[in-house]
């Protein structure tokens, strides 16, 4: 039985918009079953991403197949997605909870991509949160995103759809970004 990670909304009070990620370790992070969880009005869950951008300007974008995205309603299906990510799992555990999180986003890179990502300072730019609050459903959950530059781009192997390295001004005029992807665009990389 799969358990995430989750905030009470009432304790982390996140501000639409980018939020510092060190506010993960202020309050406690709880774990539960992901479907009491998901059913859960008062808990926020945090989304492990990670922005993989290029020295040559690139970023990684995905583009998830309907079959693999899930629930019916997710704002992943068929939407372009500039991070590669997902729930943060009790294994991701650590001494600080911003450290979880960058746990969470090396395992899900590695599930989703089939590569290791090594944080180190070469690699590893800036970590952020990214929360929206337009409805019910998108409020339940924040993107703890951290920025990895790579020295140059690989053939992903992303078994959920499609994924590829495009120009970064290039995903700038993508029209149908997520609304995470947005921030991404608009706020971290300008």
């Amino acid at each position: 039985m799969e358990k995430i990670g989750f905030y009470y909304k009432s304790a982390i009070k996140l501000q639409t918009g980018i939020n510092d990620i060190n506010i993960c370790d202020k309050h406690i992070l709880h774990f539960d079953c992901r479907e009491e969880v998901e059913e859960m009005d008062n808990a926020v869950q945090p989304v492990c991403a990670g922005i993989l951008l290029t020295k040559s300007g690139k970023i990684l974008t995905l583009r998830k197949s309907d079959k693999n995205v899930g629930k019916e309603n997710s704002p992943e299906k068929r939407k372009t997605l500039l991070y590669v990510g997902g729930h943060l799992d009790k294994v991701d555990k650590d001494f600080s909870n911003t450290t979880a999180l960058l746990n969470g986003t090396r395992r899900e890179i590695k599930e989703e991509l089939g590569i290791d990502i090594y944080m180190n300072c070469d690699a590893y730019l800036k970590s952020y949160i990214i929360y929206q609050q337009t409805d019910l459903n998108n409020s339940k959950h924040f993107g703890a995103m951290h920025t990895i530059l790579l020295e140059e781009e690989f053939e992903p192997k992303f078994i959920d759809g499609r994924a590829q390295f495009i120009d970064i001004d290039k995903a700038k005029q993508i029209p149908d970004l997520k609304d995470w992807s947005k921030y991404i665009i608009d706020e971290i990389i300008k």
